[in-house]
């Protein structure tokens, strides 16, 4: 497993761990966002992998029903598109598996 995985695991862990109320829910909000946005991101990067003709098209297609258009300038600025491609599912996996540890937990 990777440290990034491994990151998103304990950070899924101190959620859990956090009291109930306000600043636990602003955390559950974010994760869940940031969760949305890596698995989408991971989508996106195995859509080039196949077709790399339109990723224009491609990125509408997956960021498009979250009201996300595609302006190359606003794209060009999103900061994973900085980062190393096995970061994204290594964060993607590091999520799925923290989902995973918590059910069993319960």
């Amino acid at each position: 497993m990777s440290d990034d995985a491994a990151a998103v695991i304990f950070e899924n862990a101190a959620i859990r761990l956090m009291p109930g109320g306000q600043l636990r829910a602003a955390a559950l909000e974010v994760r869940h966002m940031e969760y949305t946005r890596t698995c989408l991101s991971g989508l996106f990067e195995l859509d080039l992998w196949h077709d790399r003709s339109d990723p224009e098209g491609l990125y509408g297609r997956r960021f498009g029903p979250l009201g996300a258009g595609c302006d190359p300038a606003l794209w060009a600025l999103d900061s994973f598109r900085y980062i190393d491609c096995m970061t994204i599912f290594a964060y993607t996996l590091g999520q799925s598996l923290a989902d995973g540890l918590i059910l069993i937990s319960n």
